[in-house]
């Protein structure tokens, strides 16, 4: 699924690998059931996103084939705009020629540079619509396929999903219209460790810090990468629910981790902060996301 369609699969192939774990701990019936009704509803929502992705790359490439078979036809108006441009601008040069005077050849080449400078912007303004709109679909194509590339979606420290697959999936939630909240950790005492730790080994204990919570949560839940010393994760239910939850998953957070800096073995006391960030009804996603950015800051108002 993740080599697929990399935009859409990496968050299933994360969900479908942590299922044996789950029936590991509940090796029930009934378990067996709900793992089964998980994985259908994972594959149909994997098989409506993968083929909106390969739809939408599909389009752009005909639309530029339509775009690339229709030359924009010349009615002599750009012609006539380049000759006055030419002329303006060899006026300007036979100026230049016939100055002696030092600081005058300077003020008529700074005319003739701004001349210049116009021509060009005018030139770029003339060009034909129809060479714009191949630009910009262009542009889209290669925004497209840079959204295959796993390196815009996983954050090369940690290995977890980063922050613009997390918002990406925020907006999936708002379309799907149902009550969802997003559970924010933050390692609280990051900048307390040794400098020679590193930046390097601070992110590896905050990989081991997200490999933990991965645990800690259900096989559906993904864990991404917020911020610097921050980790994310999304859920569908109630804060309520969630609340309740992350008063646990903090408390099993704040433990001893272990990094490995210079092939020297670094132990770390990590404490970490936790908020609940509740989507309200008719919020927009700008909105919501400055609200969890600012839910951990020092003079905030505690939300769990």
């Amino acid at each position: 699924m993740a080599e697929v369609c990399p935009g859409v699969g990496l968050v299933y192939r994360d969900r479908l690998a942590r299922l044996p774990r789950r029936l590991g701990f509940d090796p029930t019936p009934e378990a067996l059931a709900a793992s089964r009704e998980a994985v259908e509803a994972d594959l149909a929502e994997y098989a409506q996103g993968a083929r909106a992705w390969i739809n939408t790359g599909v389009e752009l490439a005909q639309d530029i084939l339509a775009a690339d078979g229709n030359p924009p036809e010349n009615d002599g108006h750009g012609d006539e705009l380049r000759a006055a441009g030419v002329d303006e601008i060899a006026e300007q040069m036979e100026i230049c020629a016939e100055v002696d005077d030092a600081a005058q050849m300077r003020a008529a080449l700074r005319r003739y540079a701004t001349g210049l400078r116009a021509y060009a912007q005018r030139r770029k303004k003339e060009r034909p619509p129809a060479l714009t709109e191949l630009q910009r679909l262009a542009e889209g194509l290669a925004d497209w396929l840079g959204s295959a590339d796993p390196a815009n979606i996983v954050d090369s420290s940690t290995g977890l999903l980063n922050r613009n697959e997390a918002e990406r999936q925020l907006q999936a939630c708002l379309k799907r219209d149902k009550p969802f909240c997003l559970l924010l950790i933050e390692w609280t005492e990051a900048r307390s460790v040794a400098p020679h730790f590193g930046r390097s080994g601070t992110d590896q204990i905050l990989k081991a810090l997200g490999d933990h919570l991965i645990a800690l949560v259900r096989p559906r839940d993904v864990v991404y990468r917020w911020g610097q010393d921050q980790l994310a994760v999304i859920l569908e239910c109630t804060r309520e629910v969630v609340v309740t939850r992350s008063l646990k998953i903090s408390g099993s957070l704040s433990s001893n981790y272990s990094a490995v800096v210079d092939g020297v073995t670094w132990k770390v006391d990590a404490k970490t902060a936790v908020a609940v960030i509740e989507h309200h009804a008719n919020e927009a996603l700008p909105d919501f996301i400055q609200r969890i950015d600012t839910a951990l800051k020092p003079d905030a108002q505690p939300v769990v």
